[in-house]
């Protein structure tokens, strides 16, 4: 998939953010941490702050981030997060509440909106 499209390309993205979901399931937060920052800084130069994958993607970091144990900034980030996908998505959509749960988001990108 990398070799047609460059790194920033949402499809990349999202495939990346697959990536990392796998990884943390399989049990490796850490190695998923690294592709999520990644994602998440990517995403946020080429997205809108209250884009639904952005959010998704800060709401999985968030969540590898409690897995281990770094903490630092992490209450002032989450709350950041909940105020931008309450004012994107509503306080009712899955996102908002997997941020409220301190949980992870699945991926829900439209692949039309390309």
């Amino acid at each position: 998939m990398r070799s047609g499209l460059n790194e920033d390309h949402p499809y990349t993205l999202q495939c990346s953010v697959i990536a990392a979901n796998v990884r943390f399931a399989a049990g490796d937060p850490a190695a998923a941490l690294t592709t999520e920052r990644q994602v998440y800084d990517a995403m946020g130069r080429i997205f809108r702050e209250m884009h639904p994958d952005l959010l998704t993607a800060g709401c999985n970091l968030a969540a590898s981030r409690t897995a281990l144990g770094d903490v630092d900034g992490l209450v002032e980030f989450r709350a950041d997060l909940l105020a931008r996908a309450s004012q994107s998505v509503g306080r009712e959509h899955p996102l908002t509440a997997a941020i409220l749960a301190r949980g992870r988001s699945e991926c829900e990108f439209d692949l039309l909106q390309f």
